[in-house]
């Protein structure tokens, strides 16, 4: 049996850490709105359409967490507004990543 750990809409699931996002594609540029206990909200400075969005949101997140886009797959919502992001946490616990998305949510 896995470990399993959850605070809003971060979680920890066998070694990874997902995130759960509600992405508003065709924003000026990228930033976190909020945070609410079922997602963080993001706007993501790429159109809708041939899966850019979904790569802008990749990269946003591995920009705002410091870790590199290619250990960033997208477990959830592939056409979808709501996504699951997952990566390795190497350290990181939930705790860790939900402070620095609340920190990055209140700057912008």
């Amino acid at each position: 049996m896995g470990t399993k750990q959850k605070l809003g809409p971060v979680s920890l699931r066998d070694g990874s850490i997902a995130v759960r996002l509600l992405v508003k594609p065709g924003a000026r540029a990228s930033c976190v709105t909020s945070i609410d206990d079922e997602s963080v909200h993001v706007r993501i400075a790429a159109p809708p359409r041939d899966g850019e969005a979904n790569k802008e949101a990749i990269r946003f997140v591995a920009e705002i967490l410091n870790i590199p886009k290619s250990t960033i797959r997208l477990d959830h919502g592939q056409r979808s507004r709501s996504k699951t992001v997952e990566f390795p946490c190497n350290g990181r616990t939930v705790q860790d990543v939900v402070d620095t998305l609340s920190d990055i949510a209140a700057k912008d």
